[in-house]
């Protein structure tokens, strides 16, 4: 029954990557496995310590004028309920900033994730989870308008910012409510070899997010598949984290 149970949420998983319009780019990590809960809400308490943090830290292309940057903290801790075998809750919090561009474009956000891991059992040598996770939290996209040349301000020598650019900018910020979820499967075996795959959906309320009060700009969904395994080499040290994310 477990093993049909695992077969069919793979299933629904494939159904939902493909189902959704998959058209939206978040700020993204090199090193996407050291950033969870920006991976997907249900990985949320996916750990074998009782709670744990993070944070990361990205700066690329230094060539440019205002390099891009990236930064987030994260944590999330385990809520044991003891029922069914070793099922729990788990919480946790995500504040993500990116800024990138001469305007100082930045993209602020921050979430608080709940989800719930079902033990689907598996006898003395090893152990199967199936999770789901909800996120909730809200938005902040903004510039700094006066940082930008327009044609209209061009004198026919140089760039004059004390001539009006001719633009109706009706708001350089504002928030906006951001939903999303995901479900996950892990598993764990005696010989401490584990295995995870998961997709996470960001963004299912689709907020606007123009700048123009009177546009209606949709951020669209982002569906994220991933998988991988820590494959430890008996008792040493060593081990090899294959992953997998799109």
């Amino acid at each position: 029954m477990n093993t049909l149970l695992v077969r069919w949420s793979f299933v629904i998983a494939f159904a939902f990557g493909i189902t959704f319009s998959v058209k939206a780019q978040d700020p993204h990590f090199t090193q996407y496995h050291n950033a969870p809960l920006w991976m997907n809400p249900a990985l949320t308490g996916v750990t074998g310590a009782d709670f744990r943090g993070g944070l990361n830290y990205r700066d690329q292309w230094g060539s440019v004028t205002v390099p891009f940057r990236t930064a987030s903290a994260w944590f999330d801790a385990k809520i044991p309920v003891y029922f069914g075998k070793c099922s729990y809750f788990a919480v946790g919090g995500l504040m993500m900033n990116d800024t990138a561009g001469d305007s100082e474009f930045r993209q602020t956000t921050g979430a608080l994730s709940l989800s719930y891991h079902q033990s689907l059992g598996g006898g003395s040598t090893k152990s199967h989870y199936m999770g789901v996770g909800l996120a909730v939290g809200a938005g902040n996209w903004a510039f700094k308008p006066d940082k930008l040349f327009f044609d209209n301000q061009f004198n026919g020598q140089e760039f004059d910012l004390g001539i009006s650019n001719g633009e109706t900018i009706e708001r350089s910020s504002f928030l906006y409510l951001d939903i999303s979820a995901g479900f996950a499967w892990n598993m764990v075996t005696v010989e401490d070899q584990a295995f995870y795959a998961g997709v996470g959906l960001f963004h299912l309320n689709q907020p606007n997010v123009s700048f123009m009060n009177s546009d209606e700009e949709t951020l669209y969904i982002r569906a994220v598949a991933h998988a991988g395994a820590t494959l430890s080499f008996g008792y040493s040290q060593i081990g090899l984290l294959p992953c997998f994310c799109k």
